[in-house]
Formats: C-alpha cells, structure tokens, sequence
C-alpha cells in the first residue's frame, strides 16, 4: 500500500524509540515491585528475630532474679549463698557436666528454690552415699503429696546447713518407698540428721549450642532442648562485691571455705577496692579458695556475685535476608539493603534478688 500525503503512521525510528521508553519503564516497575516484595518479605522476618530476642530476655531475666532463693518459711528459711553456690558460669548436672572450677562465657547454671517449698529435715544419719535420703515426716510443713511434698522426678537439692561449703549435691528423686532414692551415683558424703536439709529446686542449665546457633535450656537430668533458634552468640559477665568479707562469715574462732579461723575470722578472698561490684575478668572463678566437695566443688568468689550482664545475639533464619559484613555474623545471599535483616544485639544486667543477703 502506497502512503499518501497527510496519512498518519510510524517509522521504523519512531517504532523503537517507543519499544525502547517502554521496556525501560516496565523495568523500572518491575524493579519497584521486587524491591516491594522483598521488602515485605522481610518485615515479618525482622519481627519474628525482634519476638525471638524478647523471649530469651525474659526467660533469662526471670531465672537470674530469682536465682539463690531459698525456703521462704521455717527455721531454715533464707537464700541458699549461705550453703552454696547457685550461679556457676558452666554447665553442671547429670550429663555432659563441666569440671569443677571451671569458667565459660557462653553458659550458666542457676539454681533456686521455688516459692513457697520448705527445707526438710532428715530423719535419721544416712548409712552412706548411696543410701536413700531418710526424711523426717512429723516435721512441720510437710506435705501431703508424696514424701512430704517429694514425688518420683523431683528435682531436689541436699545440703549441710552447718555453714558454707560444708557440702551440697542435686539429684532427681527416684523412689520415695524408705525415704528419698536417688540416681546419677552416689553422693559426695553421707549427710546426718543434725544438720542435713533437703529442698526442692530447680535447675536450669543455659547454653549457646553454636554448630545450630540455638540458645539451648538443659534442666540438670535428662532434658536439653532448644529455647530460641538462630541465636549465634550468648555471653554472660558477672559483677562481684568487691569486699574480700562479703561472703558469710563463719562464728568467731571457726572458719569456712572463704575464711581462716580468728577473732574475727579472716577472710581468704581477695578485696577487689571500692564500693561498687566489680566487672570479674573470669579468673577469680577458678584460683580457688574451693568450697564444698567434689563433684560439687565450686570457687568461694561465686558467692559474692552481685549482678549479672547478659549478651543476646540472634539472626534472621532466612539466609537470603542476610547479607556481608560486620552486622552479619553469618554472611547470606542478599543482594541488597532492603532485602536484608541485620543481626540483633541487646545486652542487659539483672542483679538477682536474692544476692548477698546472706552475707
């Protein structure tokens, strides 16, 4: 067909000037729109790390405050530092437990006992350190579940109410027929009638599992599970009173673990200057003076912490949310900023409650 004179039309020209401004828009729009929905892909991702961060605060904050409580009520009420150590910077309990006197950044053991139980007494001098825990039932308080409040599974706590360090060991109840069976091997000496006590607590054991990245809670016996996932760094600092005569001191003429004998008995711990705790650089945690006996030795200066800071790391599970460089512990395939969550660090200081009252 032959074009006349005033007929509309294109040119080859015109046609690829206006294919080229259309492909460059709709990339321009396709780019908008992925930006788009790689930002909303990662909105809830970051929420989820945010959600996950406020869990292991709680958890953690929860268990430390209430770390050392002890019985409430009765002639043996009062917090367990005046027996025992009930913050250790290492994994303790049945299985896989660190040694004694030994210091780590990534985990803790608390102790306490919870609200409301009583320390019972024992019955009778136990024959030896394997033989059931004989407890005295026509003891006020208790119970009537079980052996005065002890049932099968129970988490509990044996300790020396002479003074700190004398002994102390935590078992599960195994039977309840001639008095309070125990398993995980014998216990580190026969306690007697004139100053045993036996109390129910609970045992939590928080660990970095770093091959998973998963904040990990072990409850002393049998069960590790995974508390938060992608947490790829946990570390844990304590702050000690500083005075060498902080811990509980023993009468006048005696001694314990942290002091010689004297009038008045002279303390063994080393005095770290002023008034306010101090940052311990770890090795005050395994130079000694030890107290208590083995497997359940532990360095007197545990029992002048005062506070304890806690460092939470956690990263998007996602490994295409994660890009390069220092906000990234591990590096993923972001390809850019908005498609990218950064890792999440909250650091706090919990002083638990019951720390240093009974010194």
């Amino acid at each position: 067909m032959i074009r006349t004179r005033g007929e509309a039309g294109f040119s080859l020209v015109e046609m690829l000037v206006a294919v080229a401004i259309s492909a460059a828009t709709f990339g321009v729009l396709f780019q908008v729109a992925a930006r788009g929905q790689r930002v909303a892909r990662a909105l809830p991702e970051a929420a989820d790390l945010q959600q996950r961060i406020r869990v292991a605060v709680d958890i953690l904050r929860r268990d430390l405050l209430a770390a050392g409580a002890g019985p409430a009520n009765g002639p043996d009420s009062g917090p367990l530092d005046r027996y025992f150590a009930s913050i250790i910077p290492a994994r303790t309990g049945d299985r896989g437990a660190d040694a004694e006197l030994t210091y780590f950044t990534d985990r803790i053991s608390i102790l306490a006992v919870p609200e409301g139980a009583l320390a019972m007494r024992l019955a009778a001098d136990m024959a030896g350190p394997s033989a059931d825990v004989p407890i005295d039932r026509s003891a006020p308080g208790c119970g009537s579940s079980g052996l005065c409040g002890f049932l099968p599974g129970t988490r509990s706590a044996i300790f020396d109410g002479a003074g700190v360090g004398v002994g102390m060991d935590v078992f599960s109840v195994a039977g309840i027929t001639n008095g309070l069976a125990h398993d995980g091997g014998p216990f580190s000496r026969a306690y007697v009638a004139a100053t045993g006590r036996v109390v129910p607590v609970t045992q939590h054991v928080y660990y970095l599992d770093r091959v998973n990245a998963r904040l990990m809670l072990y409850d002393g016996h049998q069960s590790d599970v995974p508390l938060v996932d992608n947490v790829v760094d946990v570390r844990f600092a304590y702050f000690l009173a500083p005075s060498a005569s902080s811990v509980t001191r023993p009468p006048d003429g005696e001694s314990n673990c942290a002091y010689a004998p004297g009038t008045p008995p002279v303390a063994l711990l080393a005095d770290l200057g002023g008034i306010a705790p101090q940052l311990a650089t770890g090795a005050e945690f395994t130079d000694g003076p030890a107290c208590g006996l083995a497997p359940y030795r532990f360095d007197a200066d545990l029992l002048r912490i005062r506070r304890v800071r806690v460092t939470i790391r956690a990263q998007v599970g996602l490994d295409d949310l994660r890009g390069a460089g220092r906000d990234f512990t591990h590096s993923g395939r972001s390809i850019g900023a908005e498609a990218s969550v950064p890792d999440v660090e909250v650091t706090f200081e919990v002083t638990p409650r019951n720390a240093g009252s009974g010194s």
